[in-house]
C-alpha cells in the first residue's frame, strides 16, 4: 500500500515538473524574420488608441461602452486597419439574433456613412465561442449570415472573419472562419504545444490563419518573446493579440493591463519590431 502510495505521488511530482516546465516553453529562434505578421490587442477601450497606435499594425475596435456612432469617431480619429467586433449585433448569449442581419446593416451603415468602413479588415464574430457553448451549427450560421451581408458593402471586399477559442477544444465552427487563435494564460507559452493547439492547427485549411494571444495583462504577465518566435517561425501564424492592454474587472476583481502593470515596455517593443520589419516587405 505505502509502495502504491509513493509511486502515485512520485507520478503527481513529475506530472507537476512537466506541467510547470511546458509554461516555460521557448520555440528556438526563427531562421528568417517575416515582414507581414499583424501585431494588435485585443479589446481596446475608449480612449486607449493614442497610446497603441505608434505600435500596432491593427486596431481591435470591440464596442465596449459605446454605440456604433462610438466606434464610428474612434475609428475615424486613429483612421487604422481595424478589426471590428460585431459580437453584439450578431449574437443573443449563445444563439444568433433573430434579426441579425437588421442589426448588422445598421452596424455597416453606420460606418459606411461616418466614411470609416473602408478601413475594417476583419470581423471578429464571437469571443471565445467554445467556452459560451455556441453550437457549431449557430457559429457557421453566423458567419454565413456575416459574409451574405458584407457583400452589399464594397469596402468590404475580402473582410476575415476571426475567432478567438479558449481551452475547452471543441472548436465550433472553425470551418466558417478565416483567421483563429486560442488561449488559455494559465498555461503560459506551454498553450503553444498544448494537446488543444495542436488539435486546433491540425483543422485549419491551407486558406486559414491561425494567432497566436500572449497573456500580458495581470495575474499572468506574460512575456511575448515565445509567442514572437513561433509567429516568426509559423507560415500559418498571421500574428500576435495582446490580452490586453487595458484593465479589466469582468472578473469581479480589478486585474491591470498591459498598460499599467508593468510589461508595456515589452510589447510595445514587439509592435515596433514588427513594425520595422513589414516596413522593409
Amino acid at each position: 500500500m505505502n509502495v502504491a502510495i509513493a509511486a502515485i505521488a512520485a507520478t503527481a511530482t513529475a506530472t507537476a515538473i512537466v506541467v510547470r516546465a511546458s509554461r516555460r516553453y521557448m520555440p528556438p529562434e526563427p531562421a528568417a524574420l517575416r515582414t507581414d505578421l499583424e501585431f494588435w490587442y485585443y479589446g481596446i477601450q475608449p480612449g486607449e488608441h493614442d497610446a497603441v497606435a505608434g505600435h500596432v499594425t491593427m486596431i481591435h475596435e470591440s464596442g465596449w461602452y459605446v454605440d456604433a456612432q462610438g466606434i464610428a469617431t474612434s475609428m475615424r480619429i486613429h483612421g487604422m486597419r481595424t478589426m471590428l467586433t460585431v459580437q453584439e449585433a450578431l449574437w443573443d448569449g449563445n444563439r444568433v439574433h433573430d434579426d441579425a442581419a437588421g442589426r448588422l446593416h445598421a452596424l455597416f451603415d453606420t460606418l459606411r456613412d461616418a466614411g470609416v468602413l473602408h478601413q475594417v479588415v476583419a470581423l471578429y464574430v464571437i469571443d471565445e465561442p467554445d467556452g459560451r457553448n455556441c453550437s457549431h451549427e449557430d457559429v457557421v450560421r453566423a458567419c454565413v449570415l456575416l459574409r451574405q451581408v458584407a457583400l452589399d458593402y464594397p469596402a468590404l471586399a475580402g473582410v476575415k472573419l476571426a475567432v478567438t477559442y479558449s481551452y475547452k477544444g471543441t472548436l465550433p465552427g472553425i470551418d466558417a472562419l478565416d483567421w483563429v487563435g486560442l488561449d488559455d494564460y494559465g498555461l503560459g507559452s506551454g498553450v503553444l504545444v498544448s494537446k488543444q493547439w495542436r488539435q486546433m492547427m491540425s483543422r485549419l485549411r491551407m486558406d486559414q490563419r491561425c494567432f497566436v494571444v500572449p497573456g500580458g495583462a495581470d495575474p499572468w504577465r506574460q512575456d511575448p518573446e515565445a509567442f514572437r518566435r513561433y509567429a516568426h517561425s509559423t507560415p500559418q501564424c498571421m500574428g500576435i493579440m495582446a490580452f490586453m492592454w487595458g484593465s479589466r474587472d469582468d472578473s469581479g476583481e480589478k486585474n491591470a493591463g498591459i498598460k499599467s502593470n508593468g510589461m508595456a515596455p515589452v510589447y510595445e517593443a514587439l509592435g515596433h519590431g514588427i513594425l520595422a520589419l513589414r516596413g522593409k516587405a
